[in-house]
């Protein structure tokens, strides 16, 4: 079988002698791992360009919004080390009431039907996340996500702990055979309503619109009676 396909959807949005910054759809991985190789943003972006570049962080592969790429491999870690904030905006299942602090470790942990998962767990690492009430969306809320610490996966876990997972997670919605059965069948299905909207890297700020499929997933909630 071969690769998966993606969406090919990017635009860059910043750009100068030692990073380009860009934006992602929500069907696309960062980099090379597991059924992708070459149907990943850094090997898209670099055909285009035409030379390397290195990811300064990761998003997964359903959540859109802002990549940072440094364009040598000895600039990864000072322009890491430059973020001063990243604020994501999200969907999540429920009526959030009010605006929360997560303040609970997350571990390793085990599934019902993949090996792997991130959870709240004591044994974990501290993980800190803000969760803003925007707007009660038909039934689910659109919220504005500030993670104060950068765990893997940790606001995918941080907001399923309280409840309010995130629409359509594969892993941590509902079920994780979402997940199981998009590896064995490609399917994709409707992505995770997850989008990293703004960054704060070396003092300049970075802003990334919300994509129209979060949009029209939006529109069609608030629609719903």
């Amino acid at each position: 079988m071969g690769e998966p396909a993606v969406d090919y959807s990017l635009s860059v949005l910043f750009e100068d002698d030692s990073m380009i910054v860009v934006a992602k759809s929500g069907n696309m991985p960062v980099h090379e791992g597991g059924l992708y190789v070459q149907h990943c943003l850094t090997a898209i972006l670099e055909k285009r360009l035409g030379y390397r570049v290195f990811p300064v962080f990761r998003l997964d592969r359903e959540t859109s919004g802002i990549v940072v790429f440094a364009k040598n491999s000895s600039f990864v870690k000072g322009l890491f080390d430059s973020i001063s904030s990243k604020e994501y905006v999200a969907v999540v299942r429920g009526v959030l009431r009010s605006d929360v602090v997560i303040d609970t470790p997350i571990g390793e942990c085990a599934g019902d039907f993949i090996d792997w998962k991130k959870c709240v767990a004591s044994s974990g690492k501290k993980s800190v996340t803000s969760v803003f009430v925007q707007r009660v969306v038909g039934g689910n809320t659109l919220v504005r996500v500030v993670p104060q610490t950068g765990r893997q996966h940790q606001i995918r876990v941080h907001l399923s702990s309280i409840g309010h997972p995130i629409l359509f997670d594969k892993v941590y919605g509902s079920s994780d055979k979402l997940f199981k059965d998009y590896l064995t069948t490609g399917n994709v299905g409707v992505r995770q309503m997850l989008h990293l909207a703004r960054i704060v890297i070396g003092g300049k700020e970075i802003l990334c619109e919300m994509p129209e499929d979060m949009k029209t997933v939006i529109e069609e909630r608030n629609n719903i009676v």
